[in-house]
């Protein structure tokens, strides 16, 4: 079933290295991202991603290399890795926020929110935020919350972040608590022209800051 155990080894050993250069924690690395490859980043706003560039050519490498190591079910062997490369991740945040984080670095955000704004009249936009938290601490978390723009809506106008013009938002998540926070603001748009702020519609995919006794995570 093995051909080669040094190109086995070498791929899990190249795969590793893939996973510790965009590891989703403690900041979320996709924020700002315009395009990704293989769930690496590869353009943001300020150009290419070198970074996640390799990483992407690393990976293909891995499984490359993890194929030709096998006499048999290749194909079974690459999907099991994809799949563990996929899953471990975030099993593995989970683990360490039961037992080592503490503060902010022991809260997730479950399902990544969502933000809907609607016009009420010209100089003001009604915003609606859910957020659900989850503190994975034994001890009660509090810290200041601010929103973060999406790159899908254009490097000039303001969706999300517009509800800073009413934050930051200080929020208290008890002990192993799960937390569903809903922010309502009216929003004054007066001093801002057409285009530099969003009129009406939704966002799902939320990008948030949290500062805590001087510490930041980006969600």
């Amino acid at each position: 079933m093995i051909k080669s155990r040094k190109a086995i080894i070498s791929s899990l050993l190249i795969m590793c290295v893939c996973a510790g250069l965009f590891f989703p924690y403690p900041d979320n690395p996709m924020v700002g991202v315009h395009s990704t490859l293989l769930s690496f980043p590869i353009m943001n706003e300020d150009g290419y991603i070198i970074r996640g560039i390799i990483g992407a050519v690393l990976l293909v490498t891995g499984l490359i290399m993890l194929a030709a190591g096998m006499k048999k079910y290749r194909f079974r062997a690459v999907i099991l890795l994809i799949l563990l490369y996929t899953a471990l991740p975030p099993v593995l945040i989970t683990v360490h926020q039961e037992t080592f984080a503490s503060g902010i670095g022991a809260v997730s955000l479950k399902d990544n929110g969502v933000c809907e704004f609607e016009e009420r009249s010209k100089d003001v936009v009604d915003g609606h935020c859910e957020l659900v938290f989850h503190n994975r601490s034994n001890e009660p978390v509090t810290f200041e919350l601010t929103f973060l723009d999406s790159s899908f809506a254009g490097k000039d106008m303001r969706v999300e972040s517009l509800m800073n013009i009413e934050g930051p938002y200080s929020i208290t998540i008890e002990a192993n608590e799960e937390r569903r926070i809903e922010v309502d603001e009216s929003i004054d748009v007066s001093d801002m022209t057409e285009g530099e702020h969003v009129d009406s519609g939704a966002s799902f995919d939320i990008h948030l800051k949290l500062r805590n006794e001087g510490n930041e995570r980006i969600l």
